[in-house]
């Protein structure tokens, strides 16, 4: 499996966002089968991670 900072899989179903930015925790859970595939759901992860850091 390919590492991502800040993405875990913390079970089977879906992937983990979290960063901590000025102290502040933001998490987002991003399901396999809500996104329709693995795939699609890292991506939105990444998307997402990506996102947050630029704001």
């Amino acid at each position: 499996m390919i590492k991502h900072k800040d993405i875990t899989e913390p079970d089977p179903f879906g992937f983990q966002v979290r960063i901590v930015r000025r102290g502040k925790e933001n998490s987002r859970y991003f399901s396999h089968k809500l996104w329709g595939s693995k795939f699609k759901s890292i991506k939105a992860a990444i998307a997402w991670r990506d996102q947050m850091l630029i704001g």
